[in-house]
């Protein structure tokens, strides 16, 4: 019985199969549970696929996933957490003034989240 990702990578192939180009973005891989296994069915997308399809990979920094991509011409590129905190930040207080839910809150229980998400969010 074939696994659920080896399912999942013989239906992508399958409709990558019938266009002519494509964009794919694959988020989280550091979060998938089964990454040996993930890892095997990236690099059959990655020989199997036309090279007309683009492929944008995510991830935090791991060895397992890194290894996988220095077997093929893959470009890797490194975000600074800095950048991405700073556009988290903007974002929680855009949406604490202007959502409806979240602007009624008292201006104590909105610095306790900015204060939150700024401590938590470390490049995510």
């Amino acid at each position: 019985m074939a696994s659920a990702v080896r399912e999942w990578t013989n239906i992508l192939l399958k409709l990558l199969g019938k266009q002519d180009a494509c964009y794919i973005i694959i988020d989280a891989l550091d979060e998938c549970v089964t990454l040996d296994e993930l890892i095997e069915e990236i690099g059959s997308l990655l020989q199997s696929a036309k090279p007309s399809v683009r492929w944008l990979f995510v991830s935090q920094p791991a060895v397992e996933i890194s290894r996988v991509f220095k077997e093929y011409s893959v470009a890797k590129v490194k975000i600074r957490s800095s950048a991405v905190d700073e556009d988290i930040r903007l974002y929680v207080r855009r949406r604490l003034g202007t959502d409806m839910r979240l602007k009624s809150f008292p201006p104590s229980m909105k610095v306790k989240i900015t204060e939150v998400m700024d401590k938590k969010s470390s490049g995510m």
